[in-house]
Order: structure tokens, then C-alpha cells, then sequence
């Protein structure tokens, strides 16, 4: 420790406060709604499982049926690069 005084500040304590002050100041717009986020976190597993729908549930920890469920729910389409 540096501090030149024998009580801890909460300014000499900055570990994670930097982070946590930017998310609290970010602007309303950034925010998604709890549907979006969900959606995006299906998407983004089902890409990063290479659409294996096993390994996507492992991965979210839900069941293959509540996971076709969602699929159809949020209309999620998986898209083919050629």
C-alpha cells in the first residue's frame, strides 16, 4: 500500500470503480431490453456451438426443447456463408 494515511479512502481503492462509473453514466440508448439481450446471447451462442443445438444448451444451460422454443420465438434464422 502507498496511502499516506492509515484510513483507506475509496479513492485509493480504485479496482473496478473506473468500469462501474462508465456503466452507470452510459447513455439510456445503449440499454436493451431483456427480450434483446436474450436473443442476442442465443445468437451468439448458437454461432460460437457451430449451430450444434446439444452443445448450445450445454453452453446456456436449457433444455433442447426450451431452446427450439426460442429459436422460433425470436424468429432466429441461421445464416449460411457461402
Amino acid at each position: 500500500m502507498l496511502a499516506t494515511s492509515t484510513v483507506l479512502e475509496p479513492e485509493l481503492l480504485p479496482i473496478g470503480r473506473s468500469e462501474q462509473r462508465q456503466q452507470a453514466e452510459a447513455p439510456c440508448s445503449e440499454l436493451l431490453s431483456l427480450r434483446e439481450l436474450e436473443r442476442r446471447h442465443i445468437v451468439l451462442t448458437l454461432a460460437h456451438a457451430g449451430w450444434n443445438k446439444r452443445r448450445a444448451c450445454a453452453i446456456l444451460e436449457i433444455s433442447r426443447p426450451t431452446l427450439d422454443r426460442k429459436i422460433e420465438e425470436y424468429a432466429i434464422a441461421r445464416e449460411i456463408v457461402s
